[in-house]
């Protein structure tokens, strides 16, 4: 307002107004300046506090609380649990193990085997009077019949039980996926040692008719040793007998019975088996009409 009132020439008064305006500029920017070194003089002077926080209760959070435990739970689908332990088998369930290992060795005769009121497990067959065939690998924890003279079949033979399994050929021996055959043993053959078993097993292969002259000499040289081939010559002859045992099963000829428990005794003696050769030979004295 003052220069446009001094009556300045437009030239000279457009001048002065750039002149003003630089010095209004210029000296804006030293307040500007002087301000800001002000200010950084004064927070480098004040310490900075920084304000603590407090819990929504008033508490101070930088001090040290004991915290409750934490308990972790899982979720229903993730918590731990003890898988179910296998129901042990229950009587049938192994009396039909045990039937199927038999009867699958040897289909060709009636089977049953059953839980005497004592717990004893009971295995017969009624080819002769409860006698098992050799060739049959028995299972493991079993009894035998003892030698005897008995009748009817094989349902009769195993006697009074409580709980009973039975075969006869042409049944079903299916198995269950994850059954396990049951492991063998010689033990269920096992009877009161006959003394001299050696001499009485020569003698009455001596005196008994229609056997093959090797069996009397290999059962008088049984603890000495066989050759190979006489072994297998004599296991040939036990294996003709059994099938004529078999073949005219179930009225089978006793002479026959009779040669086949002498033949499997002389063969066990010799290939080491006391327990199976002392088993046949006590049933063929049992047997035997003429002892």
């Amino acid at each position: 307002m003052v220069i446009w009132r001094a009556g300045m020439a437009d030239s000279t008064r457009r001048a002065e107004e750039d002149r003003v305006i630089d010095r209004a500029r210029a000296s804006a920017m030293r307040r500007v300046e002087s301000a800001m070194r002000e200010l950084r003089q004064i927070t480098g002077r004040v310490p900075v506090e920084i304000p603590r926080m407090r819990g929504a209760g008033g508490s101070d959070l930088d001090t040290t609380r004991l915290m409750p435990a934490v308990t972790v739970v899982q979720p229903a689908d993730q918590a731990c649990t003890d898988w179910p332990v296998a129901a042990a088998e229950d009587d049938e369930a192994r009396l039909q193990r045990l039937l199927a290992f038999v009867a699958r060795q040897e289909p060709r005769l009636n089977w049953a085997v059953g839980v005497h009121a004592d717990g004893t497990t009971v295995l017969v067959t009624d080819v002769a009077h409860g006698w098992i065939p050799p060739g049959i690998a028995l299972p493991e924890g079993v009894r035998l019949l003892a030698p005897a003279r008995r009748a009817g079949r094989a349902p009769e033979l195993v006697g009074i039980t409580t709980c009973c399994k039975t075969y006869t050929p042409g049944d079903s021996l299916r198995r269950a996926v994850d059954s396990t055959a049951p492991t063998s043993s010689v033990q269920p053959r096992a009877l009161p040692a006959i003394a001299g078993l050696s001499v009485e097993l020569g003698i009455a292969t001596q005196r008994h008719d229609g056997l093959p002259k090797i069996v009397h000499a290999m059962a008088t040289a049984a603890g000495n040793g066989a050759a190979a081939e006489e072994v297998d010559l004599l296991r040939v002859h036990v294996d003709t007998a059994l099938h004529h045992v078999l073949a005219q099963y179930p009225r089978v000829d006793p002479a026959l019975l009779l040669n086949c428990m002498l033949l499997a005794a002389t063969e066990r003696s010799v290939t080491g088996d006391p327990i199976a050769a002392n088993y046949h030979f006590a049933w063929f004295r049992e047997l035997d009409s003429r002892r």
